[in-house]
């Protein structure tokens, strides 16, 4: 357990707001194939010349950041470590190492030597180690070593090496209150800390006596469990106690009244776990709580809630395993967290560029699909998401919640379908929402009823199809659609009627043949049209005729792909046209493409969506990550999964530019939120 506090600045509390709305952690491994000596990982220590100390069942590890180096017992060398098996680790103020054992006493690391001096319990030596069961070390501000063991608290005497016993008296109240000690540490005005299994101590030093918490059941301010296994105090003098079975205790030294934090079935803001084997406060104020078998938590102070991580076996970045036994945090601000059966985990908070929302199971108020399809923002604020099977979502950014709209069979004012391939708001504040195979819907925002619009095979002016992949509004206010079959489609408002363009083989002038995959309206007023296997149209909606934009084999000029995915002007004029085959850039005067793929510095040539930022930079999701493209020197910065992308693979149609400048691109595993001018 902890030997040791940390004092953390006040305004990174601040943090912990904006911490809120990632959500997600993305966790590395480390285990037996990287060079851990056990998955077992009890103790985590980083020791003040930057070496990571590891202690695990099958015993004691440094890490340099490349490979671990083990020291094993060796029953034919008395210089080796005692036991493999480690329970806790300390350094002290002179940077001596102390390794405490599970059954094989304390262990004392001479550094230059790499040898061990051990401390064990003698039956007969009163000033020996009081057990060979060390549970917890640390040191006060006057110096002195404390050991807690199973069986009773020890002083040592460094001068003489000689240990002091603190035992149990159950004739003296001022006794402590438990041989079976788990947790000893030292707050930050040099108090002395003890957990044992019956009730929490606070040892005056000075007068040598013990105050203890216990359980009151009369009074409801007493702490709730005396089986303690774990004591933090956090950056408010705040101390906080992990109990075996009365989940998480926080103690007010002013008050001396506890707060109780216990698993809620029916509160999934609660603790997940009743059994608290570890607490952490980082250096940004963050708690951090591990349980036995239900994962991590991280508490959100100012919502007073418990965001859990769990092991999801379908996610490779997800907890490698639900005991959290340990936790540190090294000098570079990475937390580790140590398993019971699963090795290290790994998370570097430096490496986290952009937000992730997805599904979360115990969570009703988050994404309640990760297949992303479609995603946009109303004049209010509001992200709406369109999923796949789990009909519309609105996140409330400033909640950090999601609002869940989907089919209700029997109910007519419900949406139609819960697969939403497009969503557009028009110039009313209505939104469109495009499903596929419930047609198209137009929800009243007021009334937060939906109207339906089916294909009727009796009624020529209904939509020609129910699955509806496009809806966009020109600048005029007209709605097109763009459906599964190769028709682009108008809707009259004013006379509630849908107009068929349909690919006619006899015409040239007419609509490609193909889905209608994009539609972009640019300055001058072209309404350009993308096509899945039909190339690039400019669409003259006044004589309605098409002109015709397809890749031409041999013709290095020509669009380079004919599955077109994406549309996009940027600020100086310039047409963008994202394909399955590179990003495009159309020279209007000489009706030229340029094309820009994989091997200019693109991480695929499959290109999703195209958004601009602030300064001119285009902003690519593709099938392989997310790119910056830099249009002035041609350059790309690539971004993958690494820094925190939802996956590596991006959905067409799911990607929207915010009024205050932020991106949001989805796909298979959420979507992402970020603000361009905040990646360095």
């Amino acid at each position: 357990m902890a030997g040791y506090f940390k004092i953390v600045p006040l305004y990174f509390l601040f943090s912990v707001i904006i911490y809120a709305q990632t959500r997600e952690i993305r966790f590395e491994h480390l285990s037996l194939k990287e060079g851990l000596s056990a998955n077992t990982v009890l103790a985590i220590h980083q020791d003040s010349r930057g070496f990571l100390w590891i202690g695990t069942y099958e015993g004691l590890d440094r890490y340099d950041g490349y490979s671990f180096k083990t020291f094993k017992h060796d029953p034919d060398d008395s210089t080796s470590i005692s036991s493999n098996r480690i329970w806790t680790l300390f350094e002290d103020n002179s940077g001596t190492l102390w390794v405490g054992t599970w059954s094989s006493g304390l262990n004392k690391y001479d550094r230059e030597k790499e040898e061990f001096k051990r401390y064990s319990h003698f039956p007969d030596d009163p000033k020996s180690l009081s057990s060979n069961e060390v549970k917890s070390v640390c040191q006060d501000i006057n110096g002195q070593l404390w050991i807690g063991t199973k069986d009773g608290l020890n002083r040592f005497d460094d001068a003489k090496e000689q240990f002091i016993r603190y035992s149990h008296d159950p004739f003296n109240s001022t006794s402590i209150s438990s041989n079976s000690i788990s947790s000893v540490c030292v707050d930050n005005s040099g108090i002395l800390w003890i957990g044992t299994k019956d009730g929490l101590n606070r040892f005056d030093v000075a007068k040598e006596q013990f105050i203890r918490y216990k359980l009151n059941p009369s009074d409801p301010t007493s702490i709730n469990n005396n089986n303690v296994l774990s004591i933090f105090e956090d950056n408010l003098g705040f101390i906080w106690v992990g109990t075996y079975g009365g989940g998480l205790n926080k103690f007010d030294r002013e008050s001396k009244q506890f707060t109780h934090y216990i698993y809620d079935p029916d509160d999934p803001a609660s603790i997940s776990g009743n059994v608290i084997y570890s607490i952490y406060a980082d250096s940004r104020g963050e708690l951090w709580i591990g349980t036995f078998e239900n994962g991590l938590n991280w508490f959100d102070r100012q919502n007073e809630r418990f965001i859990h991580y769990k092991h999801n076996p379908n996610n490779p970045f997800s907890l490698s395993d639900n005991f959290i036994f340990s936790i540190y945090e090294d000098n570079s601000g990475i937390l580790w967290f140590g398993t019971w059966d699963d090795g290290l985990n790994k998370y570097d908070k430096t490496k986290k560029k952009f937000l992730h929302y997805f599904h979360i199971a115990d969570d009703p108020k988050s994404l309640n699909e990760n297949g992303v399809r479609s995603i946009c923002e109303d004049n209010s604020g509001n992200i709406w998401v369109g999923t796949d099977g789990g009909g519309l979502n609105r996140l409330d950014k400033e909640k950090n919640q999601f609002t869940h709209y989907t089919h209700i069979p029997g109910d007519p004012g419900s949406l139609s379908n819960d697969f939403v391939y497009s969503i557009c708001e028009d110039n009313n504040g209505n939104l469109w929402i495009g499903t596929g195979g419930g047609g198209l819907n137009k929800f009243d925002t007021e009334t937060k009823r939906f109207i339906h619009y089916k294909h009727n095979p009796d009624d020529p002016t209904s939509i020609s199809d129910n699955s509806v992949s496009l809806v966009y509004e020109d600048r005029t206010g007209t709605i097109w659609i763009g459906t599964t079959k190769s028709v682009l489609i108008k809707y009259d408002k004013k006379n509630k009627q849908f107009v068929q363009y349909s690919h006619n083989p006899s015409d040239p002038l007419s609509v490609s043949q193909g889905k209608v995959y994009s539609i972009f309206e640019d300055n001058s007023g072209v309404l350009w049209i993308g096509l899945f296997g039909g190339g690039l149209c400019s669409f003259d909606r006044e004589k309605e005729q098409c002109k015709h934009y397809t890749l031409l084999w041999g013709d290095s000029k020509s669009l380079s792909n004919n599955i077109v995915t994406s549309i996009y002007e940027d600020n100086s004029g310039v047409l963008w046209i994202g394909t399955e085959g590179g990003l495009n850039k159309f020279d209007r005067e000489n009706e030229e493409f340029f094309c820009y793929r994989k091997a200019d510095g693109l991480p695929s040539d499959m290109i999703s969506g195209i958004l601009e930022d602030n300064h001119g930079n285009l902003w690519l999701s593709t099938s392989n990550g997310i790119s910056k493209f830099n249009p002035g020197d041609n350059s790309f910065k690539n971004y993958d999964v690494e820094d925190g992308l939802q996956s590596k693979e991006f959905n067409s149609w799911a990607y929207c530019k915010t009024k205050n400048g932020e991106m949001i691109f989805g796909g298979n595993n959420g979507f992402n939120i970020f603000h361009p001018d905040s990646l360095k």
